[in-house]
């Protein structure tokens, strides 16, 4: 058995259902936690982070995208982040991680089809990040970000915590994952 908490109560990970998932713990958490570990000159939230991703998709046109992109680190609010290079050595972190972004797409009904062509650009934005936070020149070169290139069109501008939320509210409710009405 593994507790969790979250802002009403506690979830048992080993046993967690859709019901279990509240978009008010999404929403509380995910602006709170820094990329890159936070390891870098400005605040930048996994909130944010998915913002800039969901609007790059809105732009294209790709709803499917950008609905996957509003959640695709949600599960971060429940187990917290690990960053790449490390993640990649744990497996089991890896397995808890699926298991619990297929619940919470499932929960909120994101369609994970298309994960895999979102997935190339989630890591091409560490590119974009990066340069903007101040670090590219001492992570350009690590294993998890030489290949990749950034995304034409993305300009990262860090946000504080409260704007975050409030753009990651308002993109959740664009894309169709909640209603207005829903967490008021």
């Amino acid at each position: 058995m593994t507790i969790i908490l979250k802002l009403n109560g506690q979830i048992d990970l080993s046993d967690i259902k859709p019901e279990d998932i509240e978009i008010q713990d999404i929403i509380m958490a995910l602006p709170h936690i820094c990329r890159f570990g936070g390891r870098c000159h400005s605040h930048y939230s996994v909130a944010q982070h998915s913002v800039e991703l969901a609007k790059y998709f809105i732009k294209k046109k790709r709803l499917d995208l950008a609905r996957i992109a509003i959640l695709h680190d949600a599960c971060e609010a429940y187990i917290g982040d690990i960053i790449h290079p490390i993640k990649l050595q744990l497996p089991y972190f890896e397995k808890v991680e699926k298991e619990l972004s297929t619940l919470i797409f499932k929960r909120f009904g994101v369609d994970q089809s298309s994960y895999k062509e979102f997935y190339a650009f989630d890591r091409r934005i560490s590119v974009n990040e990066a340069k903007a936070l101040g670090i590219w020149e001492s992570c350009k070169s690590t294993p998890t970000m030489c290949y990749l290139t950034e995304i034409e069109g993305i300009n990262i501008i860090p946000m504080s915590i409260k704007e975050a939320r409030k753009e990651f509210v308002e993109m959740l409710i664009r894309v169709g994952v909640v209603k207005r009405n829903e967490f008021n």
